[in-house]
């Protein structure tokens, strides 16, 4: 008997270091409030990547929580306007969602067959995920396009690495190719499992730099025999540093780098002088010859020319 289709993930991990917007919510609305979050999250990946916020799901989830609902509806409102969950979907569709919790499901969700998802809701692009068919609300065949999300900062700290839903290791191949594939798989390839924390780290520099670059500095890691996360971050840091937005800024980036790297060996070349050479001359101090001395010599001198003639006679 084939096992029922899962839509929900069973766990997902919690990281150490929380961020400010999550912090926040802590500071107004405490402990309490902190832990609403967690079970929304909870509440979410346990569905999927998004979940109903009507007045009835309210009820019944401040109910499974515990808590006084307008304490929850209260937490739920400010981590949407703090950038938690994503405003625009929330206020359309009445839905909590973030395009970082949808990242983190698809990651997790790599090896399943037939997912499906809503487009109205995506806030990612799925065209290269032949796992994944997309549907509209009214149940038509949708188009595989993320939606933009400019007004959400995706401050969750919530991350689901495919190792953490997978424990059976795969095998690595060498894959450069990246025109069909997004920096998790790209990752996945060529250098590893992704584990929970790592999967946020991506996500992170996804959403500082972009994937584009992030998919760049993983090749050049592979160009130099690096398949560590760590030489990857060095050059996104580096990147991050001088204001790299693209991929035409990192070529440019490139060539001041040789420019100085030219500039540093031809001022290297200065040739060094031998040892002997860098002693100062010393001064020959000539002593004085008196008139009488003088003349003796030439005598000599003389007398040495005279036999000299009679020699050779």
């Amino acid at each position: 008997m084939a096992r029922p289709q899962k839509n929900g993930l069973e766990y997902f991990a919690l990281d150490v270091v929380l961020s400010d917007e999550v912090e926040l919510i802590e500071a107004e609305h405490g402990l309490e409030g902190f832990a609403i979050l967690i079970k929304m999250f909870q509440k979410i990946y346990s569905q999927g990547y998004y979940y109903e916020w009507d007045e009835k799901q309210k009820i019944l989830f401040s109910n499974k929580v515990s808590s006084d609902r307008n304490l929850v509806v209260s937490v739920i409102e400010d981590c949407v306007r703090w950038g938690i969950f994503n405003k625009d979907l929330y206020e359309k569709y009445s839905i909590l969602t973030s395009k970082r919790a949808q990242n983190h499901y698809i990651t997790a969700i790599y090896k399943r067959v037939n997912v499906q998802m809503i487009e109205e809701y995506l806030l990612v692009d799925v065209s290269d995920k032949k796992n994944i068919e997309v549907y509209k609300i009214s149940g038509e065949k949708g188009v595989c396009n993320g939606v933009s999300d400019d007004g959400n900062e995706e401050t969750s700290t919530v991350s689901d690495g495919e190792s953490t839903q997978s424990k059976s290791k795969v095998k690595v191949k060498v894959n450069k190719e990246s025109n069909n594939t997004n920096a998790f798989e790209f990752y996945q390839q060529n250098f590893g499992i992704i584990n929970s924390f790592l999967s946020e780290e991506i996500s992170l520099w996804i959403d500082d730099l972009s994937e584009e670059l992030v998919i760049e500095a993983m090749k050049r890691g592979l160009e130099q025999n690096k398949r560590n996360w760590g030489y990857v971050k060095s050059i996104l840091k580096s990147w991050h540093s001088t204001n790299v937005k693209s991929i035409q800024d990192v070529k440019a980036e490139d060539v001041q780098f040789q420019k100085r790297q030219d500039t540093k060996k031809q001022k290297n070349r200065v040739d060094k002088l031998p040892k002997c050479m860098d002693k100062p001359e010393k001064s020959i101090n000539i002593p004085e010859v008196s008139e009488s001395e003088k003349q003796r010599l030439q005598k000599m001198i003389a007398e040495l020319k005279s036999t000299q003639k009679l020699n050779e006679t």
